[in-house]
């Protein structure tokens, strides 16, 4: 702890000097302000990584936070850092002029509260297990849902869906038919809480695996048969962040039952491939134009290709991330529309909170006449914005524009602590942990790249509902065991 105490004081003094830049925050585009904000940016993380390098305090290349903090760069600093080198930059990504130099600052603030909150709290090796009585022997029941729930998704949408037909109709990123959109919502949850079982009653009786393969062998066949298709299929589909996330959560329990991780130089070529996964991605898209448009696979994937080439004609200082960095347009959207005076009392915080329970929002719907399930802000900003299409969301500007300026920033520096906390479940020797915790790490873990573009809480809501189940199910099986041995006896 005393070894890293001058770095924490270090640390704090970034937050000081981007509230001190907020104050002198431009309503022009200032090339000599953005500099300022990228410089302190850049110098924050040297020193974060450099502290946690020399004091041993966190040496891990995979991890939340890291992939994180890879991600909340790309979004809101690439694009201003184009700009400033001067790459050709469509003026249109920045919204409006007058407010992008104090968005920028802004998201630089509740970066430096994040990972001083990940620096400042430390995590003990040992944390309270809260039920640790409770073990899942049966996994069958949700396999058996999981693969019901596959065969009436496709009994709805038919194989051409795993063509380019995901989100082949609206905003690009949906499921039009809501009983199949319902069915492949419950296929997840099924899916996931089976990994999460699995990994709990290996992590509980002190297994540890040696490789990928040992790790598949604690899961029944039917359950890694449909869990890989699924990955496979909806990557042909064009649900490139559904594949992501499912894959980055059966991978959680891997690192969590072996305690590995990646060397530097294993994780910088997966950067170089993960830059080719997504230039195979836009090749790929071509098929999407086969399904509608009766064109031959063979032309439809040159006609991806070709509009590949079309969209890297503007140069950028890592192209792979541009498409990613362009969401800094949503984000000064919901800066303006905060600056503006628009703020919500923590009204979504609130709803987003309640959507985890299972069966509330509608209830709660029924008694407010409005269907809650379509009130959220993204919807909001979007319709204010005239898009034709959804603008998505933001982790900081939706933050903002609910809660505001002071608890944006408190949120962000529990996050840290947060963060901290589960990084030490993924890659550290526990001797216990508790079960919520466990289902916090596998969420987050798997939705980590989208959250700066989208919503810090999802990790959360997602895993009070999976809890929730879990829960349920483990005390259901207690009590059967408990009233079997009774009538042994």
């Amino acid at each position: 702890m005393k070894r890293y105490i001058p770095y924490i004081y270090i640390q704090a003094c970034f937050p000081l000097y981007f509230l001190l830049l907020h104050w002198f925050a431009p309503d022009t585009l200032d090339k000599t302000f953005m500099s300022s904000v990228l410089i302190g940016v850049c110098a924050m993380l040297v020193v974060h990584y450099y502290s946690c390098y020399v004091t041993r305090y966190d040496r891990r290349i995979v991890s939340i936070r890291n992939m994180f903090v890879l991600f909340y760069v790309v979004v809101y600093f690439q694009l201003p850092l184009d700009y400033v080198l001067g790459y050709d930059v469509n003026m249109n990504w920045f919204y409006k002029n007058s407010i992008f130099c104090g968005a920028l600052n802004f998201s630089a603030l509740c970066l430096s509260l994040f990972l001083l909150g990940y620096l400042l709290i430390p995590v003990g090796r040992n944390t309270i297990e809260l039920v640790s009585r409770i073990k899942f022997p049966y996994l069958w029941p949700f396999v058996v849902l999981a693969w019901l729930c596959f065969l009436l998704f496709v009994q709805r949408m038919g194989f051409s869906f795993f063509i380019g037909g995901y989100g082949s109709a609206g905003d690009g990123s949906t499921i039009e038919d809501g009983n199949a959109a319902r069915f492949f919502n419950y296929m997840q949850l099924f899916l996931k809480a089976v990994i999460i079982m699995v990994v709990w009653n290996a992590y509980n009786n002190g297994k540890r695996v040696n490789g990928l393969l040992h790790y598949f062998k604690l899961f029944p066949l039917p359950f890694i048969v449909l869990y890989l298709s699924i990955i496979l299929l909806w990557f042909t589909a064009g649900g490139r962040a559904v594949s992501v996330t499912l894959f980055l959560f059966l991978y959680c329990g891997y690192l969590i039952l072996s305690h590995k991780d990646i060397p530097f130089l294993y994780a910088f070529l997966l950067v170089i491939i993960g830059g080719i996964f997504l230039s195979l991605f836009k090749i790929l898209g071509g098929l999407s134009f086969s399904h509608y448009e009766g064109m031959d696979i063979s032309d439809a994937i040159s006609r991806g290709y070709i509009f590949y080439q079309s969209y890297n004609e503007n140069t950028s200082l890592f192209a792979p991330t541009r498409e990613l960095s362009f969401s800094i347009y949503t984000y000064n959207i919901y800066y303006y529309w905060w600056s503006t005076g628009h703020l919500y009392g923590g009204l979504f915080l609130l709803l987003s909170l309640i959507g985890a329970i299972p069966g509330l929002t509608p209830l709660l719907s029924q008694f407010v006449g409005t269907d809650l399930n379509f009130y959220y802000l993204a919807k909001i900003v979007t319709e204010y914005d005239n898009a034709d299409r959804g603008l998505g969301s933001s982790c900081v500007g939706e933050l903002l524009c609910d809660i505001g300026f002071p608890f944006t920033l408190l949120l962000f520096f529990l996050f840290g602590i947060l963060f901290r906390k589960l990084d030490t479940v993924l890659l550290d020797k526990h001797k216990k942990v508790n079960l919520f915790l466990i289902i916090l790490a596998f969420n987050y873990f798997s939705v980590i790249f989208f959250a700066p573009r989208g919503s810090i809480m999802s990790g959360l809501t997602n895993s009070i509902f999976l809890y929730i189940l879990i829960i349920i199910y483990g005390l259901l099986t207690i009590r059967k065991k408990m009233n079997l041995d009774s009538s042994i006896v």
